[in-house]
């Protein structure tokens, strides 16, 4: 999932979208948690709810996974 979620913030990060007559430059940080089968919805978003808030307090532009934070 890592390696797939970073190629679509790369591949959005190469985009430069012209808007009138600017060019704008996007970014993404993403979030996620690993599931398993025992594991309620609630505490699977909110994992990757503090994941994507470590990957935007690392600087933006991230991916980063909640098994990874402990």
């Amino acid at each position: 999932a890592n390696k797939v979620l970073d190629r679509l913030r790369q591949g959005i990060s190469d985009l430069i979208i012209d808007f009138e007559q600017l060019s704008i430059k996007c970014t993404i940080s993403i979030g996620f948690s690993e599931h398993s089968g025992d594991k309620p919805v609630s505490t699977i978003i909110k994992e990757a709810d503090e994941a994507l808030y470590r990957a935007k307090s690392d600087g933006r532009n991230r991916v980063s996974c909640y098994s990874n934070l402990n």
